[in-house]
């Protein structure tokens, strides 16, 4: 009898056991489903039934830059200026078709210096006794020849002829006008060009300061050679012959005129 009170005494004391246990996991489970946490089903999100907290994408648009409004007509200033300095277009040409694109580009300029960049400096005048005397230069005068686009050298030499003389510019006025001119003779033929101009009453005064600058030229180059940038070459320079009249042979050796007798 006492064994049978016992044993339901030990029944009881487990049932209380298992009752408090399941309580604390029923308090667990509901302390559980009131937290921020909820448990989704994979059925649940395929069907829609309950969406996932949206997170912010974060923009991958670029922000626009303002775009100067000259800057595409800077960039047709620098394609003007190219084509022209490597098609070797003189500056009137240039101007020309300048007043023809600033019908559809207004913004550009109207002469063709502004364009090259060109500064106003002229070429220094040296007063010589009565007339006046502007040197333009052998050598960069040979260099704008052989630049050309049209010219293409096989050799390395350049032969080069002279002239000087004398002219009359007015009837009426005793004005003379002295220009020492030039001319690429070998490996081709090129268009005449001037080294110096001297212009005055009479013939120069002078005759070595009339001369000086062009044998300090002719000394460097037969000398050192010329060197053309735009080529990257040095070229040989001969000169050939100096072409001049009887008075003008007279003026430049010294000596006396052949009807001065």
């Amino acid at each position: 009898m006492r064994k049978l009170e016992q044993d339901m005494m030990e029944m009881s004391s487990s049932s209380e056991s298992s009752t408090s246990a399941s309580s604390a996991d029923s308090s667990a489970s509901s302390s559980y489903g009131d937290s921020d946490y909820s448990v989704v089903s994979i059925d649940e999100l395929s069907s829609g039934g309950s969406s996932p907290t949206e997170v912010p994408v974060a923009s991958t648009s670029v922000p626009s830059t303002s775009v100067p409004p000259n800057a595409e007509e800077l960039s047709l200033r620098q394609e003007l200026k190219l084509w022209a300095t490597e098609c070797n277009l003189r500056t009137d040409h240039l101007t020309k078709l300048l007043k023809i694109l600033k019908r559809v580009a207004p913004d550009l300029p109207s002469d063709g210096r502004t364009i090259r960049g060109r500064s106003s400096k002229r070429t220094p005048v040296t007063t010589m006794g009565s007339g006046e005397y502007v040197h333009i230069g052998l050598q960069n005068s040979l260099v704008k020849q052989v630049s050309q686009p049209s010219v293409h050298i096989s050799g390395n030499e350049i032969v080069t002829y002279l002239a000087i003389d004398g002219l009359t510019l007015y009837k009426k006025r005793k004005c003379y006008f002295w220009p020492i001119l030039g001319r690429i003779m070998e490996p081709f033929v090129s268009k005449i060009f001037a080294v110096g101009i001297y212009c005055g009453k009479g013939k120069p005064s002078d005759v070595q300061a009339f001369c000086k600058p062009l044998i300090r030229e002719l000394s460097f180059l037969s000398r050192s050679g010329l060197y053309v940038e735009s080529l990257d070459r040095t070229f040989d320079f001969k000169l050939g012959v100096i072409i001049r009249d009887a008075p003008a042979r007279a003026f430049i050796k010294p000596i006396k005129n052949v009807n001065a007798y």
